[in-house]
């Protein structure tokens, strides 16, 4: 799911995904939660203070490169939020 992107994702694209606060991850899976109106308020930009970019390795856009060394800093990538 997709949403508006915030002040820091709009820098990159035009939407971001959607990404709940772990206060809200049981709202959202309530089974008891019958009507998409009780949890459309979670469908929101995450707020950009609470998130950080920096350039990762463009080996991020190969769905076979996995790991957690694709999130790294690579200081040779241009930043494109400059």
């Amino acid at each position: 799911m997709t949403t508006a992107p915030n002040e820091l994702a709009r820098k990159v694209h035009d939407r971001m995904p959607v990404m709940l606060h772990a206060r809200d991850c049981l709202r959202w899976l309530d089974p008891a939660v019958t009507e998409a109106n009780a949890v459309t308020a979670l469908l929101r930009p995450y707020p950009a203070e609470e998130m950080e970019a920096h350039p990762v390795s463009r080996r991020v856009n190969a769905p076979e490169n996995e790991g957690p060394g694709l999130i790294e800093l690579d200081a040779t990538v241009r930043e494109l939020w400059q």
